[in-house]
């Protein structure tokens, strides 16, 4: 069986974008820095992170990848 093991989501500003997510998921992150942010829910990982090719609106989907 296959499970959905993580979410990594790409952006010029992980601290405000970790915010957010630690709001709507009601939990601290496991691991924080300037440049990525963790959050452990059950069996999945939100990882939220800096990437050096994102900036402004996103015109595509290339700022998020997830791993089986």
């Amino acid at each position: 069986m296959i499970k959905f093991g993580a979410l990594h989501i790409h952006t010029e500003r992980p601290g405000l974008l970790a915010d957010f997510y630690q709001e709507v998921l009601q939990t601290d992150p496991e691991m924080a820095n300037d440049d990525i942010i963790t959050f452990n829910v059950d069996e999945f990982r939100l990882i939220v992170m800096r990437h050096s090719e994102v900036s402004g609106r996103n015109p595509d989907a290339a700022r998020m990848m997830f791993d089986l």
